[in-house]
């Protein structure tokens, strides 16, 4: 009997002294335990803070099927959930911990900027000015967010922009673009005339490949062509074509190959007539000059008798 105890002893000694096989996972290399539930909610409420998103975004098609990739059992709380409870949470958590920090700090210095503070003044549409409509239309979607704060804190007849419409002022500005550069190029004080046909026909070949979803942008497309079309017929304009011919940046490229051959037959024939009416009044001259000096030699001529 002792030597079976012996060997029992022997026995359970190697069974502890054995390592842990290759196999096997340490604790090191365990991966780290998954955030539970409320923790993944505080996390997207610190999201929504920091990134400055919408509580919507937790009610988005989107992100749900993110999150149910990444957790398929978990249940994403809605937009309610968050206002009364996480967000709360998070301010007065944020609050106590600057109040902390204040508290405990020796001194404090406040620097502000009052340069860049800008107030932004609504611009005015101007219907003689192009390009006042764009400045229009900027500044107002610029001013979106007080806009619409005083849409709704003041008790005013005006019904405040849906999202659709505020999408259709930011892709008029999109479109409007193009029109206020050139208006800025040929109102300089080093614009030439030749400059007005190239930029006409930059915009025309813009408002042919300019496509949009929208109706509204689409037909306010269509009224520009018109507009353009009728108020700059530049093309039959002997001073602007002529310009624009004669200028080594330009010459023909601008111009329609039958374009071209009607400008140079009215050129021709303005040359022509030119021509023969600066003869007929040379050969007015002569006459004239020749019966002047008739009439003084007869002059001459009578003095002399006398």
């Amino acid at each position: 009997m002792p030597s079976d105890n012996f060997s029992c002893w022997v026995l359970l000694s190697n069974v502890q002294a054995q390592t842990i096989p290759p196999s096997q996972i340490s604790a090191e290399e365990l991966p780290k335990a998954v955030p539970t539930p409320s923790t993944s909610v505080i996390i997207r409420g610190e999201m929504i803070a920091l990134d400055n998103q919408p509580l919507s975004i937790v009610e988005n098609t989107g992100f749900r099927n993110l999150m149910r990739n990444v957790k398929p059992k978990y249940h994403i709380p809605g937009r309610k959930y968050f206002t009364e409870n996480i967000i709360p949470q998070l301010y007065e958590e944020t609050k106590s911990e600057i109040r902390r920090g204040v508290m405990s700090a020796a001194a404090i210095s406040v620097t502000t900027d009052t340069r860049t503070n800008i107030n932004g003044k609504l611009v005015q549409d101007v219907c003689t000015r192009w390009n006042s409509t764009c400045y229009m239309i900027s500044r107002l979607f610029e001013q979106k967010r007080a806009v619409s704060l005083y849409l709704a804190e003041t008790s005013v007849n005006f019904e405040n922009l849906s999202n659709e419409e505020w999408q259709i002022l930011g892709k008029s500005i999109e479109l409007l673009k193009p029109f206020e550069e050139i208006t800025k190029i040929i109102s300089s004080s080093c614009s030439s005339v030749s400059e007005v046909i190239p930029h006409l026909k930059t915009l025309q070949k813009y408002l042919e490949m300019y496509y949009d979803e929208n109706k509204e942008i689409m037909e306010m497309k269509a009224l520009l062509e018109n507009d353009l079309n009728i108020r700059f017929d530049m093309d039959h304009n002997k001073i602007f074509t002529l310009a624009t011919l004669l200028d080594p940046r330009y010459k023909q490229q601008f111009f329609e190959t039958e374009d071209l051959i009607t400008i140079r037959s009215q050129f021709l024939l303005e040359s022509l007539k030119n021509s023969m009416s600066d003869d007929d009044s040379d050969s007015g001259k002569d006459d004239l000059e020749s019966t002047s000096t008739d009439e003084n030699n007869i002059e001459t001529a009578t003095h002399r008798n006398f």
